[in-house]
């Protein structure tokens, strides 16, 4: 009988050593539900489907009393998906060396992973084991595992590596990280489920959490044990320290964290300076990524960035190189998306933070000015001339000009000054459309002096105006105040720093925010407002890319590229709330029907909103009319409510260069449509009652949707074309505001009160490698070959 008991003793013993010279000592402190990052690649394969950027730990343990002859450290690191960690564990004569690599595959509310050990005690030779596992978390307040290690059943020393199971749990009380409950359930084969674990983990304070643990898995010490711990987090770097005040194995651990990605803190030792830089061309809209290039900046990522500047408690000030940049689609100089970027700046202002505008291009025109004025202080380059601080509308007018070619037009509209901005037909505007133009520029203009006036507390005269809507050289500007100095990049950079630092240099701590990612400990799947783009001429069919070519060269939105994305947003049961942008001036009836019948039904099911960029008139504007509410910028060009059809005859053309067009037909008007007559009075009567009858349709939209009568809408409508402003006015739209304002109503709209994201829905781009005409090119080409 004492045989066996030292027997059993001595087996007892020996695997309780292996288990402990195995096991990580600091997976004591983990839980399989609740750990996130590089430490929990081991104790949760799963945790790396959660995909945090380069984050990395080290620790080290004291086993029994600490020496030289017994310790143990590790190391993990992950990046995305990947993990890989490394623990060294020295106790008496006794060591081991085990190696782990994890992946996993999810995100948000799923994942699962798995992980191969890797591992050496004693003498042994390196031996495998395979971990898995899964997670879930369904809502924000909840987080289920499951975890399977060393599902090899390896042995080593002759003695068996147990085949372990845990099932976790994680509760968040009030929906965040303010206070996480965690506990583990440890199952092992042929035994009662008895071993487990609880714990709490307190958020004091952003970057302060205290811990509360008891630990009776019998893994590291044969009796329940209580164990505490607290965490720093300095943004980037974090420190822990275990203790448990009890007989154990395992006396206390430290460790260190490091990450890429941004942690909240109550500590910011070094502030830093947001600079963003604004030039080029700069789309409405989100591409797709490319085989040959990056994305470019939208307006979006711009206003985000910038945005950050005034939430981020790092920041302290704000520091805008400004170079010429102009959006894609306008009508006059000042373009809605400056207004937007304007706005973002004054939240940064708003948020007490100073702003330095440095123009730095060879010219400053209108959109660089406005943007400019906003700033605090504004710094010009010595050779950087202001120029052209005016409004004008400048439209080509064709007709002469292809009647010298022999090309004549057939142009027929329902709406008085639908034609207004239609050149290839026209010689002029008729006099009421000319008043339609000078009220537009007399607009703008308004707007433009207003904002100058203002932000830099300068009451023009008619002479200044006069003079600035010409050229100004960067002495006269700073004597008129439009400027404060001129200099170079660094003394942009000196004025930034004595305005948030108090310092006379130029060494300050700049910092982009555009590539800044923040750690989120946010659990559950996000719940997303969706924002879908109507950019260019509205078609049917699907969205094609602009071609490299001229005429070939103008985004073409696709009323059936629209629907499916709709569509798809209403099921997708993350997205609370659909926002349409339209930067368009319209294009097919039908295209703009199919759009607005989509998000009439989508209305049903989420609230849906719209959002103007520079333009949002004709198609742009009825694709907007079925929203619970419509946002224009003040610069926003809409309306244009009205109908208009023209077809080129090149019956002259023919006739000059001797071509001779034989036409055979069967119904007198089975031509109608060709290029080589005109209409005849007949033919004109059927266009004009379809005018008519797509015009009527229309104007019913806008009444039903607006709460008009039909006689309301008809003097609003007759193809007259509006600023935003005065379409706040005429009620034909809510509220003035770019998309960051039509985000906001959403979210209250659809009663989004924790942390949301924005989804945007990518345009195809000519070699994206989602919906490019290129991928399309060769899918199509493959088909064929395919089926031949």
């Amino acid at each position: 009988m004492k045989l066996k008991l030292l027997t059993l003793l001595i087996l007892w013993t020996t695997l309780s050593t292996a288990q402990n010279l195995y096991i990580p000592s600091f997976e004591r402190y983990l839980f399989t539900a609740t750990s996130d990052g590089s430490e929990g690649l081991r104790v949760n394969p799963a945790n790396m489907g959660f995909r945090h950027k380069i984050n990395f730990a080290v620790y080290l343990s004291s086993l029994r009393k600490f020496s030289v002859k017994n310790y143990e450290t590790g190391l993990f690191l992950q990046t995305m998906n990947l993990g890989i960690g490394m623990k060294s564990v020295r106790l008496g004569d006794s060591t081991s060396l085990l190696i782990s690599s994890s992946t996993g595959f999810g995100g948000e509310g799923f994942s699962f992973g798995v992980g191969l050990d890797y591992f050496k005690i004693g003498g042994e030779k390196f031996k495998t084991s395979i971990n898995a596992g899964v997670i879930s978390r369904p809502f924000n307040f909840i987080s289920i595992s499951f975890v399977a290690h060393n599902l090899t059943g390896r042995y080593f020393q002759n003695t068996p590596l147990e085949k372990r199971y845990t099932a976790g749990i994680g509760i968040r009380p009030f929906g965040n990280d303010i206070l996480t409950l965690s506990s583990d359930l440890i199952l092992k084969e042929k035994q009662k489920p008895k071993n487990f674990k609880f714990g709490a983990e307190l958020k004091i304070v952003n970057g302060l959490n205290l811990y509360a643990m008891l630990d009776n898995t019998k893994t590291f010490s044969d009796k329940k044990t209580f164990i505490f711990g607290f965490s720093i987090n300095l943004q980037n770097v974090g420190f822990k320290i275990f203790t448990d005040f009890e007989n154990s194995n395992i006396k206390a651990t430290a460790s260190t964290f490091f990450t890429r990605e941004v942690m909240n803190t109550f500590i910011y030792p070094v502030k830093k300076i947001a600079e963003v830089e604004i030039r080029g061309v700069i789309p409405d809209y989100k591409e797709q990524p490319s085989i040959f290039s990056k994305p470019r900046k939208s307006v979006h990522d711009l206003i985000d960035e910038i945005e950050k500047a005034s939430t981020d408690k790092d920041i302290n000030g704000l520091l805008l190189k400004i170079y010429p940049f102009t959006g894609e689609i306008k009508l006059y100089e000042l373009e809605g998306l400056t207004q937007e970027l304007a706005e973002a700046v004054k939240k940064v202002k708003k948020a007490g933070k100073p702003v330095v505008a440095y123009l730095g291009g060879e010219m400053a025109g209108v959109n660089e000015l406005y943007l400019a004025s906003v700033a605090d202080k504004i710094v010009i380059a010595p050779e950087c001339m202001i120029v052209g601080y005016g409004a004008v509308i400048d439209v080509s007018r064709l007709k002469s000009f292809f009647e010298k070619f022999g090309i004549e037009w057939d142009a027929m509209t329902a709406g008085e000054y639908k034609s207004t901005f239609h050149s290839f037909y026209t010689d002029s505007a008729t006099p009421n459309q000319a008043k339609l133009i000078e009220g537009l520029v007399d607009e703008i203009h308004k707007q433009m002096i207003e904002q100058i006036s203002k932000s830099r507390n300068i009451n023009f005269t008619d002479e200044t105006i006069e003079e600035i809507s010409g050229g100004l050289i960067p002495p006269r500007a700073k004597e008129l105040g439009i400027v404060d100095e001129i200099g170079f990049y660094n003394e942009a950079k000196k004025m930034i720093n004595k305005l948030a630092n108090n310092r006379d240099d130029e060494n300050i701590n700049l910092t982009k925010l555009d590539k800044r990612k923040y750690w989120d400990k946010t659990w559950g799947i996000i719940p997303k407002i969706a924002v879908i783009g109507v950019h260019g001429a509205i078609v049917t069919g699907e969205s094609q890319p602009p071609l490299p070519f001229p005429l070939l060269n103008e985004r073409l939105t696709g009323s059936e590229t629209v629907v499916k994305q709709i569509n798809s947003a209403v099921k997708d049961k993350s997205i609370k709330a659909i926002i349409l942008r339209v930067n368009s001036g319209g294009g097919s009836a039908l295209a703009s029907n199919e759009i607005y019948s989509a998000l009439k039904e989508a209305r049903k099911k989420k609230p849906v909103v719209v959002s103007f960029g520079n333009v949002a008139a004709s198609g742009g504007y009825y694709v907007a009319c079925s929203s619970d509410r419509i946002f224009a910028n003040p610069g926003t060009l809409t309306g244009s409510i009205g109908v208009v059809y023209s077809k080129p005859v090149l019956e002259k053309l023919y006739e000059n260069m001797k071509i001779k067009i034989e036409t055979y037909k069967k119904g007198d008007h089975a031509d109608m449509f060709s290029t080589t007559r005109h209409w005849n009075e007949i033919e004109r009567k059927g266009i004009e009652n379809a005018l008519q009858y797509t015009y009527l349709g229309f104007k019913q939209k806008v009444a039903e949707n607006r709460n008009m009568t039909l006689d309301d809408v008809e003097k609003l409508a007759q193809g007259k074309v509006y600023t935003g402003t005065q379409a706040l006015d005429l009620k034909l739209v809510d509220e003035l505001g770019g998309l960051k304002s039509a985000v906001d109503f959403a979210r209250e709209k659809a009663r989004i009160k924790a942390k949301y994201d924005v989804k945007f829905y990518p345009v195809p781009s000519l070699f994206g490698t989602q919906d490019g005409f290129i991928k399309s090119m060769l899918r199509n080409l493959f088909l064929n070959k395919l089926f031949e």
